[in-house]
């Protein structure tokens, strides 16, 4: 009877460990519930210990294996018992439904530029948002699930995805939160140095600097409260030079560009790095400008600069207008259509103008890579 008991004991352990499996599809995200947990090599507690994990941290669930959950925190892929992760379903869930905003995007299998191509989404593709996990949307298209940038996805719908969750950084720790709170610092002019996801002192200056401008505790400790005002459109950048003492270019924020350069307003534009120049409109554009070239010779002044094709990289270049010399920066790749296009510009759609301060438009928060062109506008007459 014991015997039967026992095998009868281990094939129901069984197969709800084969349940379990087969629904861990539902729940791709966990939160560490236990203060130190260690990460281990394999499903083994005297494996090799690989990192210790602080309470709260989010992680990513790929698998399930004798009580011992396999995950991916940052750069690191192991293994933590059952009972120090809490499971978060997120498979059925749509926040919102959109439109891809280019042609050629890539959807990914994670949301990391390294991680592999699933399929490229053609400009105006419907998808379904499900999930944001820093600059990424979790999308489905199709038969097709992955990840793709922000900037390349416009909600249609009102939903606005949930406002991310923040931990506690402080001097000592590291991994993939503080990689986005060094990016973010980087962004507003507080972090001068890599992104290496360690808090050191540099990283706790930045943090002081950034807390100090915008009326915080001044500690170096990257509270929640500091990481939301951080990472929202009210964050305050970091005090830039006004003017160039040799060249006049301006840094003026977006708020302020908003006025002096409204829609439907002409102005010309200098590429930094080759010197050309070619006029523009404003045709829209609220978070920052959409311009598109006024003719089709300011169209191929425009390709010049970028080796006579469309061009996704970023540019550096001085916006004149009413005698002022303001930083920007462009991406020389058109997005969308012309609503009322301008005659004879040999272009479908407009360009994303940016200057300090501004933000993407569906992800509200400023993009480290234009800003990075906008200071080295800025920079280019000292």
């Amino acid at each position: 009877m014991r015997k039967y008991l026992g095998r009868m004991l281990a094939a129901f352990c069984a197969a709800a460990v084969l349940l379990f499996s087969s629904s861990l599809g539902d729940f791709q995200k966990g939160v560490v519930n236990a203060e130190d947990v260690t990460l281990r090599q394999s499903a083994n507690a005297e494996s090799e210990p690989l990192k210790k994990l602080p309470r709260g941290a989010e992680v990513t669930v790929s698998a399930f294996e004798n009580g011992w959950f396999k995950i991916e925190y940052g750069e690191f892929s192991g293994y933590v018992k059952q009972d120090q992760l809490t499971l978060k379903s997120i498979a059925s869930e749509v926040i919102s439904s959109g439109t891809v905003l280019l042609d050629n995007v890539n959807l990914r299998s994670k949301p990391d530029v390294n991680s592999s191509i699933i399929t490229v989404l053609s400009v105006d593709t419907s998808v379904e948002v499900s999930e944001k996990i820093d600059n990424w949307y979790r999308i489905t298209s199709g038969k097709n699930k992955g990840y793709v940038q922000c900037e390349y996805i416009g909600l249609t719908e009102t939903a606005s995805p949930p406002a991310p969750a923040f931990n506690s950084l402080k001097m000592g720790m590291s991994g993939k939160e503080v990689v986005s709170l060094q990016e973010q610092l980087k962004a507003l002019g507080y972090y001068k140095t890599e992104s290496h996801g360690n808090f050191g002192a540099f990283t706790r200056d930045a943090v002081k600097a950034f807390q100090q401008v915008n009326g915080l505790l001044s500690d170096g400790v990257a509270t929640v409260e500091t990481q939301e005002l951080l990472f929202s459109d009210s964050a305050i950048p970091a005090p830039l030079p006004i003017a160039s003492p040799t060249s006049g270019v301006e840094a003026l924020d977006w708020a302020e560009v908003d006025s002096l350069f409204p829609v439907e307003t002409e102005a010309t534009l200098t590429d930094v790095r080759t010197g050309a120049t070619y006029t523009i409109k404003r045709v829209r554009g609220s978070a920052f400008a959409e311009v598109e070239p006024l003719t089709s010779s300011d169209t191929e002044a425009l390709l010049s600069t970028c080796g006579g094709d469309w061009s996704k990289e970023i540019r550096p270049v001085i916006l004149s207008s009413e005698g002022r010399k303001i930083a920007a920066a462009i991406r020389p790749f058109p997005r969308g259509k012309d609503s009322e296009p301008a005659s004879d510009n040999s272009m479908e759609g407009t360009l994303p103008l940016h200057f300090k301060g501004s933000v993407l438009a569906e992800a509200r928060r400023v993009s480290p890579p234009f800003q990075a062109a906008v200071t080295e506008a800025l920079k280019s007459g000292q």
